[in-house]
Parts: C-alpha cells; sequence; structure tokens
C-alpha cells in the first residue's frame, strides 16, 4: 500500500510541533491534586512561595492560583498550598 505524499514538507514538520505542545502541555496537567508536583518542585527560588515566574512556568497551577490563593496577594504560600492538596479539591 502506497501511501499518499505530502506536497508540503513544512505541513509535516507544522503538524509534528502542534502534536508535541499537546502532549506536553495535557503531560503537565495532573489529572488529580495527589498528582499535583509538590512544594520543592514548584517553589523554585526557595523563597517560602509560589510567585508569579513561578506560576509562568506552571499554568495548570495559574489556572487555579484563585482557589488556591486565600489570602487572595496572588502568591500561594505554603500554608495555602498544603490546605488545596489536603482538600482534595480536583485542579480540573
Amino acid at each position: 500500500m502506497e501511501l499518499p505524499r505530502v506536497a508540503n514538507p513544512l505541513f509535516s514538520v507544522a503538524l509534528a510541533i502542534i502534536t508535541l505542545i499537546a502532549f506536553a502541555e495535557a503531560a503537565e496537567d495532573p489529572a488529580s491534586v495527589s498528582e499535583a508536583p509538590t512544594w520543592s518542585m514548584l517553589d523554585i527560588n526557595r523563597n517560602g512561595e509560589i510567585g508569579t515566574e513561578e506560576l509562568a512556568s506552571h499554568a495548570w497551577l495559574s489556572r487555579r492560583v484563585d482557589r488556591i490563593d486565600a489570602s487572595g496577594d496572588g502568591k500561594i504560600s505554603y500554608a495555602e498550598y498544603l490546605r488545596w492538596r489536603e482538600s482534595g479539591s480536583e485542579p480540573r
């Protein structure tokens, strides 16, 4: 069986890139709170809170910051993160 040829090779490259991006985003989003990364993985600069630069590298966490950030300061403290994880609230 002969497969059809792609007229423009850039189409194949673009399709591969789009597929990889979609897979990477899906893989990053934990299915449950228990699968969320540990605090030490999230608090990259070790200042005791997850700030805007750390939130930017975790899109799934950025989408939930208003649910997790009880103080409303735009940052997630260790206590807020623990409360969220212990609550078992689904991240989706």
